[in-house]
């Protein structure tokens, strides 16, 4: 119907005009409907979707479903004609905050449907986060976040690159030099505040 086109966020101002026999160069499909809002259903493909916006959007794991807070008896079989009504829209993210990592040692946060990878334990745990939090999820989940921004160290941190002299204030996201031992210490800094970090971890404040 016109009303299911335009809460699938269809405009008519997209509508193409054409002849019919263009048309009948292609099959004609399943028909298009609007979605029962938050309603889990089995599609023929094995996976499970939970409904919204008029779309279905996979789970993308078992693991995830659980975070979510679902029980597997609230899932729904549909036949494949009725599941076929429905358009498929964006798999389901982990919630904004979720700590993750694959079978390789880097962690990430997952945050707007982005992963952001803490370069270092020491970023992490500057960043007050807990390792007791992480949650393990596969390598193919993992890959359909795409990279967001890295983490950077807390402003206010006082870093150095090792084996190297330079002392570098962090102050919104970038480094700023030192540009003498009178200089930080007249700033009311002391050295035991030096953190002394990786070069690829100082690479990432610009």
């Amino acid at each position: 119907t016109s009303a299911e086109f335009e809460k699938l966020s269809f405009g008519w101002d997209k509508v193409k005009v054409t002849i019919k026999e263009d048309l009948a160069l292609y099959p004609e499909g399943a028909a298009v409907k609007y979605a029962p809002e938050n309603i889990l259903i089995k599609g023929p493909d094995g996976r499970v979707y939970l409904t919204g916006g008029g779309r279905r959007h996979w789970i993308t794991s078992g693991n995830l479903f659980g975070v979510l807070g679902y029980k597997w008896d609230q899932v729904k079989n549909i036949p494949a004609e009725q599941f076929e009504n429905y358009l498929e829209g964006d798999f389901v993210f982990y919630p904004n905050g979720t700590l993750a990592k694959g079978s390789g040692a880097a962690i990430y946060l997952i945050q707007d449907g982005q992963k952001r990878e803490f370069t270092s334990a020491s970023i992490f745990e500057a960043l007050e986060y807990s390792w007791k939090k992480i949650k393990t999820i596969s390598d193919d989940e993992l890959v359909l976040y795409p990279m967001g921004e890295r983490f950077k160290y807390p402003d206010g941190s006082i870093v150095r690159a090792k084996n190297t002299p330079t002392v570098y204030l962090i102050k919104d996201g970038q480094r700023q030099p030192f540009l003498s031992a009178q200089n930080f210490l007249a700033n009311g800094y002391s050295w035991s505040q030096i953190k002394e970090i990786e070069s690829a971890e100082l690479a990432v404040h610009p």
